[in-house]
């Protein structure tokens, strides 16, 4: 992902130099450093999607976190509608609507595997003494 930070950073700013209207210096700078921080919470998102897509599963996530993020998510919606924000604002909470959405989707299909610890390792197959003691 940061292969691809670099390059979109540089054609965002010379985007705004170009096509945008700053008052001064100090506009331009402080309008590419706020594109470069919704920049850099999208990249910070996306690696949850990517460990669940190679695990095929969603164990490394709990519930508590989940809705945490539902409700950041909703909270973060309401207020970029109902109050008046830039319109950059707006779409960065609609990207996360849409990872967060993707998510639930993950969650969906990529159910707990049981046979995975919390390390996204597989477990090892019990031994015949460990069998012994069990029952």
């Amino acid at each position: 992902m940061s292969y691809l930070l670099f390059p979109m950073m540089v054609v965002y700013t010379v985007y705004s130099l170009v096509y945008n209207k700053h008052r001064d210096w100090y506009s331009f700078v402080l309008n590419t450093l706020v594109g470069a921080i919704y920049l850099f919470g999208f990249i910070k998102m996306t690696p949850q999607l990517y460990i669940n897509y190679r695990l095929k599963s969603v164990e490394n996530l709990d519930h508590n976190t989940l809705m945490y993020k539902f409700l950041n998510t909703i909270i973060d919606d309401l207020f970029s509608f109902v109050i008046t924000m830039p319109t950059m604002h707006r779409v960065s909470c609609f990207r996360d609507d849409v990872i967060f959405l993707v998510y639930l989707y993950q969650r969906r299909i990529y159910r707990v595997d049981k046979n995975r610890d919390s390390r996204g390792e597989f477990k090892p197959e019990s031994t015949e003494e460990e069998k012994k003691k069990t029952d």
